[in-house]
């Protein structure tokens, strides 16, 4: 059994009928299809950093959005990587069809440092 090694690592977690879920597991359950590949898309974008920034601000905020902006999301979501990380972090100003609601929304929230603040502080 090659994964023996993780046992004790998992055994830390038994809840009785099975073992303890994840606050973001159960919202990514309770999301409809579309925004869970959204949120996947957001916390897997290969970049660590854009990972943390869109994958915390997705994790907080696709079961609030509206299908309208679930769309700008969306175009977002599906550009290059390097430069959409240019764009959230200030370096080069985005491309006139992104900058939206959305984009500034997840760059404000990038700037002030609020993404996930609740997490952090506890």
């Amino acid at each position: 059994m090659w994964f023996r090694h993780l046992l004790p690592l998992v055994s830390r977690f038994p809840i009785k009928g099975g073992y303890r879920r994840l606050s973001s597991t159960q919202q990514e359950t309770s999301l409809p299809a579309n925004r869970r590949k959204l949120l996947y898309r957001s916390k897997q974008t290969g970049f660590l950093e854009l990972d943390l920034i869109l994958g915390n601000w997705a994790e907080e905020n696709l079961s609030k959005l509206s299908e309208g902006e679930i769309q700008e999301y969306e175009k977002l979501i599906h550009r290059e990587v390097p430069d959409l990380y240019s764009w959230l972090s200030g370096q080069q100003e985005p491309p006139e069809e992104l900058d939206g609601k959305i984009f500034r929304r997840i760059r404000d929230s990038v700037w002030k440092g609020t993404i996930n603040k609740s997490k952090t502080t506890e």
